[in-house]
């Protein structure tokens, strides 16, 4: 083969793998846009926050999908809590302080402590190594709203969880938060800029690449609707005529 067609066939290959990587990101990216929106801020600033607090450690792609399952099916009241500077930001700070200190994955943390806030599950943060004051957190939070802690709604002990759960991670970001990487997270923030400029070359190409899906589609159910509807019916009338009786 000429280097033409060497290159065309390695451009198209890329293109293809460019196109499957990204497939699924356009959906995370518009979800994430009206997320951000219906909680009052952009989604500019929302992933700009998200990324000051993992220090470049977590794709945008991964912060984008946690924030989407940790704002879905949120109400309104833990919505709002999650999407101010120091919420969602916050633990997703705590995950990083604790995953330095315990050698464990950011996203691993970060994901038990959203899910634990949102199903209410003290032990789920706890596999952060955080210890929570849950009991204290719901009472301040009670009084704070003038209400009595037994009287609070499952929405609002959620935010009293999701308080004590920022309040427990304030010890290790006062002591070691904010000190200088580790190689360890300078390998993360590498790979992290890898990832990013991968998924970005993936979003670039997601138009060309649905219009060729989009062809490939009419075409293969151009080709199909025949088969299913007139050949293999007819297949099966005579195949059961020929061999039925036998």
């Amino acid at each position: 083969m000429s280097l033409t067609t060497v290159g065309a066939l390695a451009l198209g290959a890329a293109l293809i793998g460019l196109g499957m990587r990204g497939a699924a990101m356009t959906g995370v990216v518009q979800a994430f846009d009206a997320l951000s929106q219906s909680i009052g801020v952009t989604s500019n600033v929302f992933l700009a926050d998200l990324r000051e607090a993992a220090r470049g450690t977590v794709a945008d792609m991964a912060l984008m999908r946690q924030a989407n399952l940790a704002l879905a099916g949120a109400g309104p009241q833990l919505a709002e809590a999650l999407g101010k500077q120091g919420g969602l930001a916050g633990l997703l700070e705590i995950a990083r302080v604790q995953a330095r200190a315990t050698g464990q994955d950011v996203d691993y943390l970060f994901s038990s402590l959203v899910t634990g806030v949102k199903r209410s599950s003290p032990l789920l943060i706890d596999n952060t190594g955080l210890v929570l004051k849950v009991g204290e957190a719901t009472d301040a939070y009670a009084k704070a709203i003038g209400k009595a802690a037994d009287a609070l709604t499952a929405e609002e002990r959620q935010i009293a969880l999701l308080n004590a759960t920022l309040e427990a991670g304030q010890h290790g970001l006062d002591l070691y938060g904010r000190s200088a990487l580790q190689a360890s997270e300078y390998i993360a923030r590498i790979q992290t800029t890898i990832t990013n400029t991968l998924d970005r070359l993936a979003l670039s190409v997601q138009p060309i690449f649905t219009l060729l899906v989009a062809i490939a589609d009419t075409i293969v159910s151009a080709i199909a609707w025949p088969l299913q509807n007139i050949v293999i019916p007819i297949f099966y009338e005579l195949a059961n005529t020929i061999f039925g009786p036998l």
